[in-house]
This record gives structure tokens, C-alpha cells and sequence, in this order.
């Protein structure tokens, strides 16, 4: 037997979501252009990187509960 339930999906949290992650997604982009090198020895570059991607996947699972 297969249950299904039907959730009521908000549009404008959900597009706040989208909208957030598009923000942390553009600026691990401008965080491409460091070198390895760079990236490995400049704390705040490294630090700056693991804290938008960490909230890039946060996003990414908060979009997924609302659906």
C-alpha cells in the first residue's frame, strides 16, 4: 500500500532558499581564482572557502526539506 501526502510547498521560503544559495555559490566562484598554494597557506582564503561551502550544502539540504 502506498501512502502519499500531499505538503503545501512555500513558494517564497523556498525561492529565499534558492536565492541564498545562488549568493554562496557566486562567491566560492570568486574564491576560484586563488592558486593552491594560496588557498593551503592563506588562512582567510581557506576559512572564507570551507564557510560558504559549508552553508552552500546547508542550503542545498534546507531546499530539500521543503520539497
Amino acid at each position: 500500500m502506498r501512502l502519499f501526502f500531499m505538503v503545501k510547498i512555500d513558494r517564497e521560503s523556498l525561492l529565499n532558499l534558492i536565492d541564498k544559495n545562488k549568493q554562496y555559490i557566486k562567491r566560492l566562484e570568486l574564491l576560484q581564482k586563488y592558486s593552491e598554494q594560496k588557498f593551503l597557506n592563506d588562512w582567510k582564503v581557506y576559512s572564507l572557502t570551507d564557510r560558504y561551502l559549508h552553508l552552500a550544502l546547508e542550503s542545498f539540504l534546507n531546499i530539500g526539506k521543503k520539497l
